[in-house]
């Protein structure tokens, strides 16, 4: 399954998913406390995101300061950027999984499986003497990459 199919069947899982919990939860608690509930996640969600992308943001700035590429701290203002959409999507599964990425820890084990993903399928090539060759001149930043083919089993 590609990519495309993969993200219309994710997104139509989680749309239905969504309905059927709002749906059961308004049932049991009414509607008014289901969306009340539903406004407090977001609020409380979004303010955590705030917190804990200044807080990376702060990580970047010091490794840049270092003279280090700040590559997993910009990985990890993606994933509270896709975290802070889920908590804004009103409902209580994609809260739950926008609440579990606010962990920290979780968050980085993620990131990390990505990034594996990510590498597997892409060569990077730099120009310049060496891996050390940021640090020691910043003003190059040139950087070329390639798709890898996929491995034949």
């Amino acid at each position: 399954m590609n990519f495309i199919a993969g993200f219309f069947f994710t997104v139509l899982f989680l749309s239905v998913a969504e309905l059927l919990l709002l749906v059961r939860a308004s049932q049991a608690m009414g509607f008014l406390a289901t969306l009340g509930l539903c406004v407090l996640t977001g609020i409380l969600g979004g303010a955590l995101v705030r917190m804990q992308g200044l807080q990376t943001l702060n990580r970047m700035q010091g490794e840049l300061a270092a003279g280090r590429l700040p590559a997993d701290e910009i990985l990890e203002g993606i994933a509270l950027l896709l975290v802070g959409a889920l908590l804004c999507v009103p409902g209580f599964l994609t809260d739950a999984i926008g609440g579990l990425m606010l962990i920290p820890g979780l968050r980085r084990v993620v990131v990390g499986w990505i990034r594996k993903k990510v590498a597997a399928r892409v060569t990077f090539h730099t120009m310049g003497p060496g891996p050390g060759f940021f640090q020691a001149n910043p003003e190059i930043k040139d950087v070329e990459c390639e798709e890898k083919p996929p491995d034949r089993e």
